[in-house]
């Protein structure tokens, strides 16, 4: 049940309150448990909700077959352990004489016990995911805080903790909710499910204002076109001039509803931007004609210590054809973009399927966007008049990097 409740707390199925009960029956069934079996359901809770979650990952092309399905598997086996190690955690904070809750509540009200365990368990959990984030690079797929991104009023408290607080916030209402219903004194634990709604009213008070001051703000339009590149064309160089017909006329389409900044997706340009001379002169070419600042994804390379190094950045091309500033991608995908202790093993490179050779970069940018075809007029959007500046400041991340918050400038 709990995996089933997680699963349909994210995409696609979006139903955040989901997870405002989805640990619940997980945590229950774990007073009823020895430590061993607590790991081990807790386990197949988390190794459920990853292979209903990230069942897209068989569809990725450049794993495509057996392959595609034994990178999931691995990769969900693993991810789940952290929710085994959790489980076995909450089973102590429950159970164990010797646990935190007991030693801090020894000769106490029994309802300091409920606020006690909530504390505890939601910051256990939290602790998990953060480590799961870090750990060997990092997987913070679907961190429970991200659960309630529908919920704009909600998720405007990351603003103070990042998505670690949501999360916490999140956790706490499935401990009481559990303690209430598992609870031999159901009155006693009444009160740290009033503490977590409570919390819950908190944050949703919170982020009211914010949201009515962010409506009253600035608005940027912003055009994200999708060339759709099968992956096995996209760097055949016979298709190079094709791709570039295809984003060439998809921008001059977005370019015609005035936009003040069009986007390109990760990687899609068919070539090195800046080192080969064709390429980049037809996409300069295509920020001048169309006076709007282009954010491309291309990959780049430099010469560092005469090894040529590549990178996978976004480049902004200003209305005038200056390529403006770039942001080289920091969170690098293992076995994806680079192959993890290559240098140790380089026979790893023989016997995998094509794996990028990237260099992560080495700071974040802040790019500066200005726009030759608007110049700060205002306009009408959702029947009220707001502002259209002649120029913004944003940053990026590029794909793997959305899972990492703490990334963000």
């Amino acid at each position: 049940a709990s995996s089933i409740l997680l699963i349909v707390s994210f995409p696609s199925w979006n139903q955040p309150w989901c997870a405002l009960i989805a640990l619940v029956p997980w945590l229950v069934a774990l007073r009823d448990l020895r430590p061993r079996q607590a790991f081990g359901w807790s386990y197949l809770v988390g190794l459920l909700f990853f292979l209903g979650s990230m069942a897209w990952l068989i569809h990725l092309r450049a794993f495509a077959g057996p392959l595609a399905i034994l990178g999931w598997l691995l990769l969900c086996a693993y991810l789940a352990l952290y929710f085994g190690v959790f489980g076995w955690l909450a089973h102590r904070v429950v159970h164990s004489p010797q646990s935190i809750v007991h030693s801090l509540t020894v000769d106490r009200r029994p309802w300091t016990v409920d606020i006690l365990r909530m504390v505890v368990i939601s910051s256990t959990w939290v602790a998990i995911e953060y480590l799961r984030s870090h750990l060997l690079s990092g997987c913070g797929w679907n961190l429970l805080g991200y659960s309630q991104t529908p919920s704009l009023s909600m998720i405007q408290l990351a603003g103070i903790t990042g998505v670690w607080g949501v999360s916490w916030l999140i956790a706490a209402v499935n401990t009481a909710v559990a303690s209430w219903l598992g609870g031999q004194d159901t009155r006693q634990a009444r009160l740290s499910v009033v503490a977590a709604c409570g919390l819950l009213v908190g944050a949703w008070w919170y982020g009211q204002p914010r949201l009515q001051h962010a409506a009253s703000t600035n608005i940027v339009k912003v055009a994200v076109i999708q060339g759709n590149i099968p992956q096995e064309e996209k760097w055949d160089h016979a298709m190079q001039s094709t791709i570039l017909e295809r984003y060439e006329r998809l921008t001059r389409e977005a370019a015609a509803q005035e936009p003040q900044l069009i986007i390109w997706p990760e990687t899609s340009v068919p070539g090195f931007l800046g080192l080969e001379e064709q390429v980049t002169r037809r996409i300069q070419q295509l920020a001048i004609a169309t006076q709007v600042p282009l954010l491309v994804g291309t990959p780049m390379a430099r010469l560092r210590d005469a090894i040529w190094q590549q990178t996978n950045s976004a480049v902004l091309v200003s209305p005038d054809g200056t390529l403006q500033d770039r942001y080289d991608k920091l969170h690098l995908v293992p076995f994806g973009e680079f192959i993890p202790f290559e240098s140790a093993a380089p026979w790893l490179r023989a016997i995998l399927p094509p794996i990028g050779d990237f260099v992560p970069g080495h700071e974040d940018t802040v790019f500066i966007a200005s726009s030759m075809r608007d110049d700060g007029r205002r306009t009408t959007d959702d029947s009220s008049l707001v502002s259209r500046p002649s120029s913004f400041l944003f940053s990026t991340r590029i794909c793997f990097e959305d899972l990492f918050p703490d990334l963000a400038p």
